[in-house]
């Protein structure tokens, strides 16, 4: 797990360092929302929906008057509900996540996102049934996961800014043998703009 947590670190230094030496004048603030989660590949025929939420923090800069890049470190909580007999359970899967967005903005406020994200496991967990018990199944799913992201958003005067994003994962996370799992999400977020 401290290796998880350093890479996660080192990264997020790297994106902020780089942002700051592009342009002096950034802009920075929170991000959270809520996230709809599932799972695709041959292992999530009987998956569905998830809901969980995300916290984390965003660094804005310009390259030209209408295209920005936004790094951000988010805490994400993924994973799906799995259906065993007649009741769905659900398998939770806790990432340290960094999406770098390259953004078209409009005049108007409206903005469009286009992005990979890398994401680092910090947990994972199945509440399953009686007889398996609430399972801490981190060792069967990889420690990184990536893919790419695409959205649409607006952003007021005031910096209050609200954005949909849906998230594809390209990486199989599953870590036994011929497993086959890539995370989905819909992401629906609140930001606020500081130093606007």
């Amino acid at each position: 797990m401290k290796t998880s947590y350093l890479k996660a670190l080192a990264l997020a230094v790297v994106c902020f360092t780089f942002a700051g030496t592009v342009n002096a004048q950034m802009t920075h603030g929170p991000v959270a929302g809520a996230n709809i989660a599932n799972l695709s590949g041959d292992d999530a025929d009987d998956t569905s929906t998830l809901f969980g939420f995300h916290l984390g923090w965003f660094v804005n800069f310009d390259v030209t008057d209408n295209i920005t890049v936004q790094p951000q470190v988010l805490y994400s909580g993924k994973g799906a509900k799995t259906e065993l007999g007649d009741e769905d359970f659900p398998l939770n899967l806790n990432y340290i996540e960094i999406p770098i967005w390259g953004r078209y903005n409009l005049e108007s406020g409206l903005h469009f996102d286009f992005g990979p994200y890398i994401g680092f496991l910090m947990g994972a967990k199945f509440d399953g049934e009686s007889e398996i018990g609430d399972t801490k199944v981190k060792d069967s799913y990889t420690g990184t996961d990536f893919g790419i992201g695409v959205g649409l958003g607006y952003e007021l005067e005031s910096g209050l800014g609200f954005a949909a994003n849906y998230d594809m994962g390209l990486s199989n996370i599953a870590d036994y043998d011929d497993g086959d799992l890539k995370n989905t999400n819909i992401r629906i977020s609140v930001s606020y703009t500081l130093g606007k």
